[in-house]
C-alpha cells in the first residue's frame, strides 16, 4: 500500500516539475521555487538551476553564445510584449494595411502588363521577340559548328568563362603537336575538345544551352 503512495506521490511530483515553466511561484515540498530575474529560468533555493551559480545566473553569463541567445530571448519577449501594447496593435495594423496596399499595386500592374500584350502594340512586341529568339538560336547552331572548338558560340551566349575554357584546351594543343615526345597529349586535350564542342552542338539544336541570365536560348 505504501509503495502505491509512494508512486503516486512521485508521478504528483513529476507533474508539478513539468509545470514549473509556466508559472512564476510553485511549492513543492514546502521549498520556494522561482523564476531567475536575469534569464527568467527555473531557480530553487536561491540557485539559477541554468547556470547552477549561487549568484543567479552569473556563471551562465559568462559563456558568449548562451549570453547572446539569452539577449535574443529577452528581446523577443520585449517584442512581443510590445506588440500587445496600444502602440505595437497599432504599428501591427499599419504593417497589415501596407502589405495589402503592396499585394494590389502588384496585382494592378500585372493586370496592366496583361492589357498591354493583348493590345496591337503588345502583340507586335511578341512577334518580334519570338522571331529575335528563333534568330539567335540558328546564330547559336552555326557558331557551335563551325567555331564551337575555340569557345566562340559560349561567347556569344555570354559564357564567357566556358569560351576561354575551350579556346585554352587548342591553344595548348597545337603548339604540343609540333613536339614528337608530347603528340599523345596532344591528341588527348584535342579529344576533349572535339568532345566538348559535340556536346555543345547537340545542346545548341534542342535549345540546351543558356546564357549569361541562365535562360536556356531555345528559340522559343
Amino acid at each position: 500500500m505504501s509503495g502505491k503512495n509512494e508512486s503516486k506521490s512521485k508521478n504528483i511530483k513529476n507533474v508539478l516539475l513539468e509545470q514549473i515553466n509556466n508559472k512564476e511561484i510553485n511549492l513543492i515540498k514546502g521549498e520556494k521555487i522561482m523564476k531567475c530575474d536575469t534569464c527568467h529560468w527555473k531557480m530553487s533555493s536561491g540557485r539559477c538551476q541554468r547556470g547552477q551559480s549561487p549568484n543567479g545566473c552569473s556563471e551562465y553569463m559568462l559563456d558568449p553564445a548562451l549570453r547572446r541567445a539569452m539577449e535574443q530571448e529577452a528581446e523577443e519577449r520585449k517584442h512581443q510584449e510590445w506588440l500587445r501594447t496600444e502602440a505595437g496593435q497599432k504599428w501591427q495594423a499599419e504593417e497589415k494595411r501596407k502589405k495589402e496596399e503592396e499585394r494590389l499595386e502588384r496585382e494592378r500592374k500585372e493586370r496592366e502588363h496583361q492589357e498591354w500584350l493583348a493590345s496591337e502594340e503588345g502583340q507586335k512586341w511578341q512577334a518580334k521577340e519570338k522571331q529575335r529568339r528563333k534568330n539567335r538560336k540558328v546564330i547559336l547552331i552555326i557558331l557551335s559548328i563551325l567555331f564551337g572548338s575555340l569557345g566562340v558560340d559560349r561567347f556569344f551566349a555570354g559564357r564567357i568563362g566556358l569560351g576561354i575554357g575551350k579556346f585554352i584546351l587548342v591553344a595548348l594543343a597545337l603548339p604540343l603537336m609540333l613536339l614528337d615526345f608530347l603528340t599523345g597529349i596532344a591528341f588527348l586535350i584535342m579529344m576533349v575538345n572535339q568532345t566538348w564542342w559535340l556536346i555543345d552542338v547537340i545542346l545548341a539544336f534542342v535549345g540546351g544551352q543558356k546564357d549569361s541570365h541562365g535562360n536556356y536560348i531555345d528559340g522559343k
